[in-house]
């Protein structure tokens, strides 16, 4: 399968809207409950994989109670990324947010790289190293940090736990036997049940009835069009293969960082914008090493 495969360009429409929905939802509208705004979402990926497993589009077997336990820890981790995530995407501009959310998927792709002594381990582990210092670039030069570092913080703590998230489900013990499209409904019910847990604490679930919004369809329309691409950018996403999907995921965050700069007029210097694109190169740069490696794996498997 390559990238001009239909389901690879349909994942990559779906998640470029995806993101571009719900910044319009959370910092247009200033939806400011993005407790509740993930909550919702994973409600829809959950039964988009409910539905689509029922209808034998996806095949998942439902997870055993004993063997979801162990999710517990990486699920907890993942929740707090996918929370902390949209509360830097409602703070900062689409590009400068697209270009940070690559990081995550870069260490983690070197650090396997690595750990199975791949030829290009060492390249790839320099090219992360410069992607890093990108990433530190396009903070340094932003000449409106005062009034953004708060939504630098809420990026780091996603990419901490996006990564902590990773590696937790790798120490997963082997009697536990969970398949990826498993590991993806168990993780999205526990964030369901911990971010409505966080919401009644916090009585997000009580002032936001009081959201300005609330009665606007273009609010309605928002919130509905960001659950629904959500849940079928996930089923699409999984029926790809790992490193294509990781392929498309670089470049939908680079063409949507450059329809921010572009179309959107996103607010960053002309020194930010350059180290954005960098940053966006890395990756692409990456992508495409491991699509290689790949396909150089499957051609060994077919002969």
């Amino acid at each position: 399968m390559s990238l001009l495969s239909p389901l690879a360009i349909l994942a990559a429409l779906l998640s470029s809207l995806s993101i571009l929905v719900n910044k319009y939802v959370l910092s247009v509208l200033l939806f400011t409950y993005p407790t509740l705004f993930q909550g919702w979402q994973c409600a829809f990926v959950v039964a988009s994989l409910l539905m689509t497993s029922y209808c034998g589009i996806l095949d998942m077997s439902i997870p055993q109670m004993q063997d979801a336990v162990f999710c517990l820890p990486s699920a907890t981790a993942f929740s707090l990324s996918i929370y902390s995530g949209s509360r830097a995407l409602q703070q900062l501009s689409v590009a400068v947010y697209c270009s940070l959310a690559c990081v995550v998927d870069t260490v983690m792709t070197s650090s396997v790289a690595l750990r199975q002594g791949r030829p290009s381990a060492v390249f790839l582990f320099l090219l992360t190293l410069f992607h890093l210092l990108s990433t530190c670039l396009v903070v340094y030069n932003d000449f409106d940090y005062d009034e953004r570092w708060s939504g630098y913080l809420w990026m780091s703590v996603s990419c901490v736990s996006a990564c902590l998230s990773t590696f937790l489900r790798k120490d997963t013990p082997e009697s536990v036997s969970i398949e990826k499209s498993g590991r993806v409904l168990v993780d999205h019910v526990i964030s369901i049940t911990l971010l409505l847990l966080y919401g009644f604490v916090s009585e997000q679930l009580v002032t936001a009835q009081n959201f300005t919004h609330i009665y606007n369809m273009r609010f309605h329309v928002g919130l509905l069009g960001s659950g629904v691409l959500c849940g079928i950018a996930t089923i699409v996403r999984l029926k790809l293969p790992s490193s294509l999907s990781l392929s498309v995921t670089f470049e939908v965050r680079a063409f949507v960082s450059f329809i921010g700069v572009v179309l959107l007029r996103d607010d960053v210097s002309v020194a930010q914008a350059v180290w954005i694109v960098i940053c966006h190169a890395c990756v692409l740069v990456l992508g495409f090493f491991e699509r290689k490696v790949d396909i150089n794996e499957q051609d060994e498997i077919n002969k």
